[in-house]
């Protein structure tokens, strides 16, 4: 089975494929819960894989260029020496002795998720092979011949825009969104795309940015995927 991950509110929504085609979504707590499920052979997860010590990565670069306008959604990865902050002042002090600049609030907000995945992919770099990075508007962007959805997600255009690409490939995807709640219909959209992505990397054909990356102090290549 392969799955696409997105954050929300309540932990993880995990949009899964199981191996007659049905498609369904789950919640999770804690990200190691769906590592511990071994029959999900392919993962695509809306996080970080892979940060550096200084300096912006490739990956973050490449996708803001694919996306033009729209690259203002990807937000860039922190550096690890901020990983273990325990503050947004602090993290913002390391990040400036660093590099000269502090952290946004949208990175701090979301530093819990990146710091949950992170924490179980840097003590096992080979999880990689089954766990991968995507991210959500450039797997869209793929969907929709190379180029970026130009109304953002927020609006209900943007939302019926993704749904509309998502029907092309699942057939249940409306269903599965029927039974969720407002907010997370939006989370589960993201994890919809991340799950197409999961399909692509299974079948070899997914788009690489960058082509070859070097790894990080861990071993993980920071590499996103769609």
């Amino acid at each position: 089975m392969n799955a696409g991950i997105d954050g929300c509110k309540k932990g993880w929504i995990v949009a899964i494929e199981h191996a007659d085609g049905g498609v369904c979504v789950e919640l999770f707590a804690d990200f190691t819960e769906i590592l511990s499920h071994d029959e999900l052979k392919l993962i695509v997860v809306d996080i970080p894989i892979g940060l550096t010590e200084i300096g912006p990565r490739s990956s973050d670069r490449e996708v803001r260029k694919l996306l033009q306008s729209r690259g203002c959604c990807v937000f860039p990865a922190p550096i690890r020496s901020i990983m273990n902050s325990r503050s947004h002042q602090e993290a913002s002090e390391q990040r400036r002795s660093v590099e000269g600049k502090g952290v946004s609030a949208q990175l701090w907000g979301i530093l819990p998720k990146i710091r949950e995945v992170d924490s179980a992919m840097s003590a096992d770099a080979a999880l990689q092979q089954r766990v991968r990075e995507g991210h959500p508007e450039v797997s869209f962007a793929m969907m929709n011949g190379g180029l970026a959805v130009s109304v953002p997600k927020a609006k209900a255009d943007g939302q019926r825009l993704r749904r509309e690409l998502l029907g092309k490939h699942f057939a249940r995807v409306e269903r599965c969104l029927g039974c969720l709640s407002a907010s997370l219909q939006v989370d589960a959209i993201d994890a919809f795309s991340m799950l197409w992505t999961a399909r692509r990397v299974a079948a070899g054909t997914e788009v690489r940015f960058p082509e070859r990356a070097e790894p990080d102090r861990f071993g993980l290549y920071p590499t996103i995927v769609a």
